[in-house]
């Protein structure tokens, strides 16, 4: 790891696969925040859907 703090440039065995880990551990969290989205969002239009009919 000293590599990379040493020389921006310097590529090193060792600091590839973490740096895939972290992207997976990425992926995963979109994922999951995507279906937090999604099921926040059909509660909103539920919600509204609500107000409209009970007007």
């Amino acid at each position: 790891m000293n590599c990379v703090l040493k020389n921006k440039e310097a590529f090193c065995a060792e600091v590839m696969p973490l740096y895939l880990s972290k992207l997976e551990d990425i992926e995963r969290q979109l994922v999951q925040l995507n279906q937090i989205k999604l099921n926040l969002q059909q509660r909103i239009a539920s919600i509204q859907q609500e107000q409209i009919e009970s007007e």
